[in-house]
C-alpha cells in the first residue's frame, strides 16, 4: 500500500506531456491496469523501437522502421558506421515528431579478434519539443543474430 505522503510527491504531480504502454505490456503491480512509460522513458522507448524495427514490419505501417539490421551484415569499417548515422538520423526526422534530434554517434564494438562481430553502439542526443533547454540521451546496441 503507497501512503498518502508518496503519491504527493513533486515527481508525481510533474505534468505528463508523453505517455505510453510498456513494450512487454507488464501491469502495474498496485493497480492491476497496463503499467505506462511517461515523458521523456516514453519518448526513449520509441526511439529504440524505431531503431530496431525494420521496415515493412508492422502491418499497414511499412515506412515505420528502419534498415539498420541489414548495414550489420556489411563489413565493420567507416562507411558502414556512416550509412548506419544516416539512416538512424532519417528515420527518427521522418518517424518522430516530438523530437528535435541534435547528433547520432555510431561507434563498433568489435574487438578486433573476431571479425563476424558487427556489434554497434549507436547513441542519440535530442532534446523534446515540449520540454525546451534539456537534452536527453539513449543508447542502443546493434548486434547481428544468425
Amino acid at each position: 500500500m503507497v501512503s498518502r505522503a508518496d503519491r504527493f510527491t513533486p515527481k508525481a504531480i510533474q505534468p505528463e506531456y508523453y505517455s505510453d504502454f510498456t513494450i512487454n505490456l507488464d501491469k502495474n503491480p498496485l493497480t492491476g491496469y497496463l503499467a505506462r512509460v511517461v515523458n521523456e522513458d516514453s519518448i526513449i522507448q520509441a526511439l529504440k523501437s524505431l531503431v530496431l524495427t525494420t521496415r515493412t514490419e508492422r502491418p499497414f505501417q511499412p515506412w515505420i522502421g528502419s534498415k539498420t539490421n541489414a548495414s550489420l551484415f556489411e563489413p565493420n569499417d567507416v562507411t558502414t558506421n556512416f550509412t548506419l548515422q544516416r539512416e538512424i538520423q532519417t528515420t527518427i526526422e521522418n518517424c518522430e515528431p516530438r523530437v528535435a534530434l541534435i547528433n547520432v554517434q555510431v561507434t563498433n564494438l568489435s574487438n578486433g579478434q573476431t571479425p563476424d562481430d558487427n556489434s554497434v553502439s549507436v547513441v542519440i542526443n535530442f532534446s523534446i519539443n515540449n520540454v525546451p533547454g534539456k537534452i536527453f540521451s539513449t543508447d542502443v546496441i546493434l548486434r547481428r543474430d544468425r
